[in-house]
């Protein structure tokens, strides 16, 4: 049987959770905690995987590249050197399976079409925009954070970067969510930018309901559907003046807010990424 450990990775959470389900989903292997183990899983938080001898996998949550001592790779990139099957953080935000094992995820459907047909949302939606992040350096969130508040309306801002709702934010990623389902936008900017690096941010403005406005993943409409946010493109004064003005347009007209609330979330079916889940699987049975 294969015995997989995972080493180097942040402390456990839901996300380390829901990336064991997939993994042993999808190879009928299963995760130990000892040394009993014929592969490893290593992430960029450490440097005991090099104590370690065996097969390799690297997986990175982080803006990272793939690792040319690593047997597989798996990255925010979409090169296929170095052996690297693209596997985006935003995957363990996804209940797959129908899971009925705590921690619960959030089912695909959900965040795809199927719900997004309730012409009375707007009712619920009585808050502006909302922000939530814990800093802004290298990139320009916070900046268009306040040319959007003083050129046209107030950002809530819930996390610990320009906090004005008077308490940060705390919770998991469901406390989050709830948090922003008043909101008809959120800022949802990555804190860097790199072909491919797409992190859960998109996601969960999609989870609650907000129009999401996008920077960071040049190609992140090969994952969204462009029609269902606003991106911006050049992070210069200019671009950011030409979202804004998209921004007051579609706020200040429902029928175009729900327009682009209605559009399907992804450019791919569920299908097709649980085909990518299994091909993951098949590359990691593969190494033994």
């Amino acid at each position: 049987m294969l015995k997989i450990k995972l080493i180097d990775f942040w402390p456990e959470d839901s996300q380390i959770s829901n990336f064991r389900k997939i993994i042993e989903k999808n190879t009928d292997g299963i995760i130990t905690m000892n040394n009993n183990h014929n592969l490893i899983i290593y992430s960029c938080f450490g440097n005991e995987n090099r104590k370690v001898k065996c097969k390799k996998i690297y997986y990175t949550g982080e803006n990272k590249r793939p690792e040319p001592q690593a047997d597989l790779n798996l990255t925010f990139d979409y090169t296929k050197q170095n052996y690297n099957i693209r596997f985006p953080l935003w995957y363990l935000y996804i209940d797959w399976y129908s899971s009925t094992q705590l921690p619960k995820r959030v089912p695909f459907n959900h965040i795809s079409n199927l719900f997004r047909k309730n012409d009375k949302i707007l009712e619920s939606k009585r808050k502006f925009c909302v922000f939530i992040a814990g800093h802004s350096r290298n990139c320009p969130r916070g900046y268009f954070v306040k040319l959007l508040s003083n050129t046209y309306k107030k950002v809530d801002c819930a996390g610990s970067c320009l906090n004005n709702i008077g308490r940060i934010l705390g919770g998991n990623e469901e406390t989050k969510v709830k948090f922003m389902q008043p909101y008809k936008f959120c800022i949802a900017f990555e804190n860097s930018q790199h072909s491919g690096y797409c992190t859960e941010k998109i996601l969960h403005a999609f989870m609650a309901g907000c129009i999401p406005i996008y920077w960071g993943d040049p190609d992140v409409d090969k994952d969204y559907n462009e029609q269902g946010f606003i991106r911006l493109k050049e992070d210069n004064i200019q671009g950011m003046q030409k979202v804004i003005e998209k921004i007051k347009e579609i706020d200040q007209d429902d029928n175009l807010w729900l327009q682009m609330y209605k559009e399907i979330c992804f450019t791919k079916t569920k299908e097709e990424m649980l085909k990518k889940l299994k091909l993951v699987g098949e590359k990691i049975k593969g190494l033994i």
